[in-house]
């Protein structure tokens, strides 16, 4: 498990509730991806689908998934996946941050579920 120093973290949250991280929303569509730098080669990434995609469950309008960490950031991957580091999230840390992303994903999307 990771944990993010609280103050670090801190700025994360209060960068999604002031709204400086956005989604992608290009066409209406609510699917993009939150990336964060924690250092050269490391960053915090969390992927939010909708209902264009096949990948969000039936009974929802949109999903955001569990945080991840990689190696390269997605801005600089021409094709296929940055490598992944098998690292968790603390938990009470990702509680925070989905919920966050969650609230600030209700406000300009709406509810989550049909």
């Amino acid at each position: 498990m990771l944990k993010i120093k609280d103050e670090y973290f801190e700025n994360i949250v209060n960068s999604i509730n002031n709204r400086a991280l956005y989604f992608d929303a290009e066409g209406g569509c609510a699917c993009g991806r939150v990336e964060v730098k924690l250092s050269e080669h490391l960053f915090l990434s969390v992927y939010r689908s909708c209902r264009k995609s096949s990948s969000t469950p039936n009974d929802k309008l949109w999903h955001i998934e569990s945080a991840e960490f990689h190696r390269q950031s997605f801005d600089f991957i021409e094709d296929g996946y940055p490598e992944e580091v098998k690292m968790k999230l603390d938990k009470e840390q990702e509680r925070i941050l989905i919920n966050a992303l969650r609230v600030q994903t209700q406000e300009v999307w709406g509810d989550e579920f049909r």
